[in-house]
This record gives C-alpha cells, structure tokens and sequence, in this order.
C-alpha cells in the first residue's frame, strides 16, 4: 500500500486511538487525521496539551 491508500483506508474509520505512555502506565487519546504527502500521514493536537508532552517527550524503547 501507498501513503495515500492507507489515508484513504484509514480516513474511512473517522478516528483512531493512539497511546502514549506517562511515567509508568499508557494513556490512549482518539484523534483525525488531518492530511498526507509523500512523507507521511500527519495528524493533529495542540501543544498545551499533555498528548503533545508525551508524544515529545517519551524515548523510543
């Protein structure tokens, strides 16, 4: 599958679930995707909120 047609499959659910993990425990947050280019899918949060901490803050493990 292209970038486009996991969009597209994607786009038809309406939101996904993503987690984060804070400290120990995971949290899950729904979200829309918002557009996609030959880079990715991309979606979208405010920085004020903690989703937007934890997505830059947690390490890869």
């Amino acid at each position: 599958m292209n970038i486009q047609q996991i969009y597209e499959a994607f786009d038809k659910i309406g939101c996904l679930t993503f987690a984060t993990i804070n400290d120990d425990y995971p949290e899950t947050r729904i979200a829309h995707l918002r557009v996609y280019d030959e880079d990715g899918i991309y979606f979208m949060t405010m920085n004020t909120k903690p989703f937007y901490k934890q997505l830059t803050t947690t390490q890869k493990r």
